[in-house]
């Protein structure tokens, strides 16, 4: 079986991207499905499977896909996946867990920041890496 090309992937995130924002997760979670190896964009997929799955209020699965994308990204492009990483830890209940990713989300605009007022992309102070990997959740 032959590898999905990038061009094909990028396409096939887009197409999930969109039925999310139309409310349709059902479509999404089939585009993502067609996904067999995302590579590079493998950070994406897992963020938009978060997003289906708590779409579809099933917060559980949600939370672990957010949390493997929280884990491929770099610290200041993640803060998105740690707003909606807190957002199913508090629908499920887990309040001081979504505190934690709260905090996550603030260091991670920190570094966003930072890096853009460096006007240096992809370099973040280890002090922000540190400091995200003691609250992880």
């Amino acid at each position: 079986m032959s590898t999905m090309s990038p061009t094909r992937v990028i396409k096939k995130l887009t197409a999930a991207e969109g039925f999310l924002e139309l409310g349709m997760p059902d479509h999404a979670a089939r585009e993502l499905d067609a996904i067999e190896h995302a590579g590079p964009f493998e950070a994406a997929r897992q963020f938009l499977t978060g997003q289906t799955f708590k779409a579809r209020e099933r917060y559980s699965d949600a939370v672990e896909s957010l949390h493997r994308a929280t884990e491929l990204l770099p610290v200041a492009q993640s803060r998105p996946v740690w707003v909606s990483l807190s957002e199913c830890y508090r629908k499920s209940g887990y309040q001081e867990l979504a505190r934690a990713a709260e905090h996550n989300a603030q260091i991670a605009q920190q570094a966003a920041n930072q890096a853009a007022n460096q006007a240096v992309k992809g370099v973040v102070p280890v002090s922000y890496v540190v400091e995200i990997s003691i609250h992880r959740v």
